[in-house]
């Protein structure tokens, strides 16, 4: 758990940082902070939609916007980036960095530690405490590239205590293996060789902590970077009138200002769209076959097209009952008769995606889309011109094969192009 108080910090003539608390802590208490309010942001699907609106609502599974006076809940695990539209002024040149285990990163104007636990001055009189051995490791001065390798060096290898890395000059560092006893405002407090030493924090470029045999954490679901470059490494958050929280992979909750966020983006290391892998196998039967036909015409007319349409263009999908027309950057364009087979081979858990009619054609065409997995149908609906498009997501744990069948509709096979859009697997 992570606690947002206030407090002042003040050295002493020992050197050592008093934090005089002021508030208690929000998250723990359970105590609330007012809402932010008015504050708009720009969802980017991986697919290239976009909307802007006020944030009202975050849960594991999706987020709602606030889209001209409707809410619009868009699923986490479509989403590429949100951002502001008016982004926050940069807040740079915080001369302490701190590293936790799970990536994040914490610009910060000051940083003491207390017994097992570190607490962190971050902007004006407000500090933020977690557990000591969270921290991975911190930094008392600006990044160079003239130290930047040095560093990167040192803490990639492996060492058998805590490292106090030393400047010896603008160009290079050193370091001395031991314990870490204390961080003061002004000096370190630390065991080298089973003796104690205290070294003045200007000539440290800072500390690397121990690392253990700890279980290695889950990858972040998405990143939080904030106008003072900031990280958040997160793994999941909760909205509520009272604010915005969010807890990292390593289980640290913090809350975090809407008006400070410069960018979100979501990771899809889980999601692997079917617009960019081989089919095993692709057969496409028209109506009115004829061994007149060129080879040539039969592909530029029928064969599958992978992240645009037929045309070249962009996949696009009508809304009817909302009077909008969607562009979509993936997804595949399939004429009717297309049958193409995917292996998965037990790898993925979920098939999802919106599929409808072309965007945009003259005729009143209509097609059957049927989804399965060996002999079992997952899905099977008729698609017709003048009909929203269908969401599907599909269970597809224990299926090693899937086969999408594009078939004929009521109709003839004529304006039977069907647009899947982020047709995408779930690992």
């Amino acid at each position: 758990m992570l606690f947002w108080r206030t407090a002042n910090f003040a050295p002493t003539g020992l050197g050592t940082l008093v934090a005089r608390i002021l508030a208690i802590a929000i998250v723990a208490s359970g105590d609330h902070v007012s809402a932010e309010t008015g504050v708009k942001f720009q969802a980017t699907t991986v697919g290239g939609e976009s909307w802007q609106g006020e944030l009202i609502g975050w849960n594991d599974s999706s987020l709602a916007l606030q889209v001209d006076g409707e809410p619009r809940e868009l699923p986490l695990e479509r989403l590429a980036r949100l951002a502001p539209v008016d982004p926050p002024a940069a807040k740079t040149n915080r001369p302490v960095t701190l590293e936790l285990k799970d990536g994040s990163l914490i610009s910060a104007d000051d940083m003491i530690t207390e017994p097992q636990k570190a607490v962190v001055l971050v902007g004006e009189r407000r500090t933020m405490t977690f557990d000591l051995s969270q921290l991975r490791s911190l930094r008392f001065r600006e990044i160079t590239p003239d130290t930047q390798d040095d560093w990167q060096r040192l803490r990639s290898e492996t060492h058998e205590g805590d490292v106090l890395v030393v400047r010896r000059d603008e160009q290079s560092l050193d370091y001395l293996e031991g314990t870490l006893d204390q961080v003061q405002s002004d000096t370190v407090s630390f065991q080298f060789d089973g003796q104690p030493m205290e070294v003045r924090r200007e000539k440290l470029d800072g500390v690397l902590l121990f690392v253990g045999n700890d279980a290695p954490l889950p990858a972040p679901v998405f990143q939080v970077r904030m106008a003072d470059d900031s990280l958040w490494n997160a793994a999941k958050a909760q909205w509520s009138p009272e604010g915005w929280t969010v807890t990292t992979t390593s289980g640290l909750e913090t809350k975090v200002p809407l008006g400070a966020i410069r960018e979100i983006q979501f990771l899809s290391g889980s999601v692997v769209y079917l617009s960019d892998i081989a089919a095993e196998a692709t057969e496409m039967t028209p109506m009115l076959d004829s061994a007149a036909v060129p080879e040539a015409l039969r592909k530029l007319l029928y064969d599958p097209r992978m992240n645009q349409d037929f045309d070249g263009q962009p996949l696009r999908l009508e809304f009817p009952s909302e009077h909008r027309v969607a562009t979509y950057d993936k997804g595949m364009a399939l004429h009717s008769r297309t049958r193409m087979v995917y292996r998965l081979g037990d790898a993925y858990r979920e098939l999802r995606g919106i599929g409808g009619m072309a965007a945009g054609a003259q005729t009143n065409g209509a097609a059957r889309l049927t989804i399965r997995a060996g002999d079992d149908v997952l899905f099977d609906e008729l698609l017709a011109r003048g009909s929203a498009p269908t969401e599907f997501a599909i269970p597809v744990a224990k299926a090693r094969n899937l086969e999408i069948l594009v078939d004929y509709g009521d109709e003839s096979d004529l304006g039977d192009r069907v647009h899947l859009c982020d047709v995408r697997l779930l690992k």
